[in-house]
């Protein structure tokens, strides 16, 4: 008996369209299942970070919110911000406009007024200038320019009057609003006119172009009264610390900065610009920069906390799902990477700025290194360290504006830099005036010809003998 027949052939059967859309599905499944369990794993471990960080916050006793970090909160009535708000948009527009023009722009300037004479036929003159000699307040706030000032004292006191003079009750509010003793920093960020009109930068250039004004007519009492007023002011931005605010006092500094040493060259420059050394006294920078950083890492604390937080919207809750969780890695990041800043914080300011770790990172060029060092909050603490320059600079113009020479160099003996830890930057230049300045740049510091990168620098005439 013999067997039946089979089929020999032995190559595979062809695959249906049907199998090959499973197979295909099968595939994309896993894959998109292997993607969302990855996400999982990732978002635990970060959100496992920020307990574990929030919660040594917690016990070791730091603020987490902002309301502990502002302990004792500005009250609203003590808060400059509520009265800056009270002005209307278009005021702080004009002022706002008129200060920049002012400052970079003759020609839009005199077109804006073009309807005052006094300032037309001042205008005309200008036209026969160069325009870097027409940028009067330049002067103020870039003095290393060292721009000639070739109108003469009339016809400034004409441009102040006429770009000053229309904004008069806004300025009385201005006045009134820094005199008070703090600004809130919740109320300036929060401020829906802040990046638009930026309103304390402009009471700080207002305030800086009354002095100059002031100067202009040999008011001296008021030239120092109005500085004496816009230092209050910058010092009350540190009464609730946020980095935002920080900057801007950094900014403000430098204008007072400019406008003193404007005033300063007056040749009948008043003694009462002296009483103003203890108004720059009263100023730690080093201090704010440490408040600084509990505050920025309360805000952040409080933020993330926002993170642990369940979703109520189911719809946003299954998208992020999906999402790769950048937020919640970042967000890890940022609580434990401030630890240095923290350190050099804790130390005196001549001592944290020469430390290697905090020279490694400045000297580093590589964009991901300064990345770090702005994450790590190291930027916030240069802003102080910018700021002690800036005051140990006009501390000592004033003291060699009305005491001399030798009594300047008495006071900078034995002072360094803040940052580099170099002696601050002395010249006696052939005009009889003396430029101080500070570099802490570690690739091109300043030489004794002035050739390199300063951080900040003043000339000041020296009384004559």
């Amino acid at each position: 008996m013999t067997d039946a027949p089979h089929d020999t052939d032995a190559r595979p059967r062809p695959r249906t369209a049907l199998g090959l859309a499973l197979r295909l599905a099968s595939a994309l499944a896993l894959l998109g299942l292997g993607y969302l369990l990855t996400i999982a794993l990732v978002r635990w471990h970060a959100l496992s970070r920020i307990d574990a960080d929030l919660e040594r916050l917690i016990a070791s006793g730091a603020p987490v919110t902002l309301a502990q970090a502002f302990d004792p909160p500005v009250p609203p009535e003590d808060d400059a911000m509520e009265l800056l708000q009270t002005l209307d948009d278009e005021s702080i527009a004009r002022l706002d406009r008129t200060v920049l023009l002012y400052e970079f722009e003759a020609q839009e300037l005199a077109e804006l007024f073009q309807s005052t004479a006094a300032l037309r036929r001042v205008m005309e003159r200008a036209r026969t200038l160069e325009m870097d000699e027409w940028a009067v307040y330049c002067e103020a706030k870039w003095p290393e320019a060292e721009v000639p000032n070739k109108l003469t004292p009339e016809e400034r006191r004409t441009v102040l009057d006429d770009l000053l003079a229309p904004h008069a009750s806004t300025i009385a509010t201005m006045r009134r609003a820094a005199a008070r003793p703090a600004v809130r920093a919740t109320a300036y960020e929060s401020s829906e006119r802040r990046d638009e009109y930026a309103l304390v930068p402009v009471l700080v250039e207002v305030l800086c172009l009354e002095a100059l004004r002031a100067a202009e007519y040999g008011r001296w009492a008021a030239v120092r009264d109005d500085l004496a007023l816009t230092l209050h002011f910058v010092r009350g931005l540190d009464a609730e610390p946020s980095n935002a605010l920080f900057s801007v006092q950094e900014f403000s500094l430098m204008w007072v900065s400019g406008t003193l040493q404007r005033v300063l060259h007056l040749p009948e420059a008043g003694r009462e610009l002296q009483a103003l050394d203890a108004e720059l006294a009263r100023f730690d920078p080093w201090r704010t920069a440490g408040r600084v950083l509990v505050s920025e890492r309360a805000r952040w604390a409080e933020d993330l906390a926002g993170l642990r937080a369940p979703d109520a919207d189911v719809e946003a809750g299954i998208e992020a799902l999906w999402q790769w969780p950048a937020d919640e890695l970042s967000a890890a990041e940022l609580l434990t990477s401030r630890e240095l800043s923290f350190a050099l914080s804790r130390l005196p300011a001549e001592r944290a700025f020469v430390d290697p770790r905090f020279a490694q990172c400045l000297s580093a060029k590589d964009p991901g290194a300064r990345h770090q060092f702005e994450l790590g909050g190291l930027d916030i603490l240069l802003t102080g360290g910018r700021q002690l320059q800036r005051l140990t600079l006009m501390r000592a113009a004033l003291c060699a504006r009305f005491e001399g020479l030798d009594s300047a160099r008495a006071r900078l003996a034995g002072t360094s830099d803040i940052i580099s830890g170099r002696p601050i930057g002395q010249r006696l230049e052939t005009d009889g005036s003396l430029t101080l300045w500070c570099s802490s740049s570690p690739h091109r510091p300043v030489s004794a010809d002035g050739s390199g990168d300063w951080d900040c620098v003043i000339r000041v005439p020296l009384p004559q003998k």
